[in-house]
This record gives C-alpha cells, sequence and structure tokens, in this order.
C-alpha cells in the first residue's frame, strides 16, 4: 500500500501553511495521520505487511524516510528575540525512499513521526507569531507522539536529526511555559544525543544545523533554576 497519498496531503500542509491558511494546514496533516493510520490497520491483517517487516529490516545507514526544510516566515508577536532564535523554525517536506517498500514498519514509523512534527511546528509557529498561547500545549503534545514514534525506529541519520529537531523545540516550549523541571530533563536528553552524535563525524558534515542544536543546548539552565512567580 502506498504512502503517497499521505505525501500528497503533506504538500497540501505546506501550500496552505506558506499561504497563511492554518487551519487548512492543520486539517491537511491530520487527514494524512488518519490515512497512515487506516493503512496500517489494514497492512496489520495482511500477510505482505508482516513479510515486509519481518525480511526488510534496513540497516542503521539507510535513511528511512528523506525530506527537506522548509522556512515558514512570519512576524513576531512578541518582543524579544532570544524566544525565535532558540526554536528550530522548519516545516519538513516528504519524500519517500525508492529503495524501501511501503509496507515497511520502519519507514511508515518514520512518516508518522515527521508528520507528528510537522503538526507540533505548525502550532508551535502559530503560537510564537499569533500570540495563541493555548497552541504551545497542543504542539508540546504532538512533539510527544513524534518523539515516541522516533523511539519505535531508531534507525538511520534522517532519524537523528528529527530526533534534534523534536527535543530542541520541546525544550523551547517547556521554557514558554515555565515548566522547569522538564526543560531541564529534556535538555539533558539533547545534550545527551549531541554528544553521542559528536562521534560520527560523517553524519555531523551533513546536518547543517548541527550548530542551531548545539547553540540551544548550550544555552544556560541557570533560568530554569528560578520558579515562576506567583
Amino acid at each position: 500500500m502506498s504512502l503517497e497519498n499521505v505525501f500528497h496531503l503533506n504538500k497540501c500542509f505546506l501550500f496552505f501553511f506558506q499561504q497563511g491558511y492554518l487551519d487548512c494546514a492543520i486539517a491537511s496533516l491530520e487527514a494524512a495521520l488518519y490515512e497512515l493510520a487506516v493503512q496500517d490497520i489494514f497492512l496489520y491483517h495482511t500477510s505482505a505487511f508482516q513479510n515486509a517487516y519481518s525480511t526488510n529490516c534496513p540497516s542503521k545507514n539507510v535513511r528511512l524516510l528523506k525530506w527537506t526544510k522548509i522556512c515558514i516566515p512570519g512576524r513576531i508577536s512578541n518582543d524579544g528575540s532570544e524566544d525565535e532564535s532558540s526554536m528550530y523554525n522548519y516545516a519538513l517536506s516528504l519524500f519517500a525512499n525508492p529503495h524501501l517498500d511501503s509496507a515497511n514498519e520502519g519507514s511508515r514509523r518514520a512518516t508518522r513521526a515527521a508528520l507528528e512534527y510537522n503538526l507540533a511546528y505548525i502550532h508551535h509557529w502559530r503560537a510564537m507569531h499569533l500570540g495563541t498561547s493555548s497552541d504551545l500545549t497542543t504542539a508540546l503534545g504532538h512533539y510527544e507522539c513524534a518523539w515516541n514514534a522516533i523511539k519505535l525506529v531508531e534507525n538511520g541519520p534522517s532519524m537523528e536529526h528529527l530526533s534534534l529537531a523534536v527535543l530542541n523545540n520541546t525544550v523551547h516550549i517547556h521554557r514558554q511555559l515555565m515548566h522547569n523541571s522538564q526543560a531541564r530533563n529534556c535538555l539533558g536528553v539533547l545534550r545527551l544525543l549531541l554528544s553521542k552524535l559528536a562521534g560520527s563525524q560523517s553524519l555531523l558534515e551533513t546536518m547543517e544545523d548541527y550548530d542551531t542544536f548545539i547553540m540551544s543546548a548550550l544555552m544556560p539552565t541557570t533560568d530554569l533554576e528560578i520558579a515562576p512567580a506567583a
């Protein structure tokens, strides 16, 4: 079963997002996730899916999902640049890896993680640009869904990069919401992952956003020790 329709809906999301039709963009992603879920239910009950998953497990170096980042410009509603600068400010345009079977469970989980990231990102973006604080909580939930999907994949450089993006923006939201303990915990995971990647020079050379994540990880944590005013 092809993921073509799922990727098409993600393209619709990007189009609507760039045109400023945020509700339509969100609806497109929700439809993509629904389509993926329906396919997964169908495939789970077929021998083709089970055989593909058991016999087509790609190596650690295979990219389960190909994507390019898309910057969505906009006006920041708050008066500081620090909040924006620590956010990974990109949506993802998704492409299938032609060398992988569309029934491969790892590839489908990677697709789900990327879709959840995009859904989190648009809510995150709307909160930062339009001042809708309730979107931060919604974004946090979708980043968590993306992280849970990533943990089930644990495969390939595309997932390493997406992991950093999810962790980076999760830390950013916890800072915004003054969730001090959660921000410190996520920051610790982000730093741990970055330290592990430091030994993979070939990966880091292809990760142009590495410096962005490093700068976020190096942000002082002293402000997180201060409890918010009552």
